[in-house]
C-alpha cells in the first residue's frame, strides 16, 4: 500500500464518520452501531449546505428588517 493510497483511505474513513443516513444494523460494524458509506456523506454534507445556506438567507431578512417578527 503506497502513502498516496493510505492517504485516501483515512480521508474516505473520515468523510463516511459524516455520514447521518448511515443504516442501523442488529451487530456492530468496526465498533459502530452504523454502517457509513461515502455516498451518506456527501447526502450529508449537501444537506448541511443547503441548511446553512437557507438559515444564512433568512438571518439576513431579518437583520435587513425585512421580516419584524419570526412565527
Amino acid at each position: 500500500m503506497n502513502l498516496g493510497s493510505r492517504k485516501r483511505d483515512k480521508l474516505l474513513e473520515k468523510l463516511r464518520g459524516l455520514d447521518v443516513f448511515g443504516q442501523r444494523i442488529a451487530l456492530t460494524y468496526r465498533g459502530e452501531h452504523t454502517y457509513k458509506t461515502n455516498f451518506g456523506s456527501c447526502l450529508t454534507i449537501l444537506l448541511v449546505i443547503a441548511i446553512s445556506i437557507y438559515t444564512g438567507f433568512g438571518l439576513k431578512d431579518v437583520f435587513m428588517g425585512r421580516i419584524l417578527s419570526i412565527s
